[in-house]
């Protein structure tokens, strides 16, 4: 069932970021298991990020950190040739 949305913005939001993510990942190479353990989150937390039909946005509560520091680390990632797991 999809999840439901307290208004559009945060739908778009999460439509956008679902496609940078995904984006990001492929261009990497960077499978969602990779991220997941890099994020020490399940890889099914990533696969409802990247999902086309609604996605969910990261939250504090499964990241154990903000947003914005994973969108350090996926930024870090995308600058640093995405190898960060090897």
């Amino acid at each position: 069932m999809p999840r439901r949305r307290t208004n559009e913005r945060e739908q778009v939001r999460a439509e956008q970021f679902a496609h940078a993510l995904s984006d990001i990942l492929h261009e990497l190479h960077i499978s969602h298991r990779d991220l997941a353990a890099a994020l020490n989150i399940s890889r099914y937390t990533v696969d409802s990020w990247t999902r086309m039909s609604d996605p969910a946005l990261p939250s504090e509560q499964n990241l154990g950190m903000t947003q914005e520091q994973a969108i350090e680390i996926i930024t870090h990632l995308r600058m640093n040739t995405g190898r960060m797991f090897d």
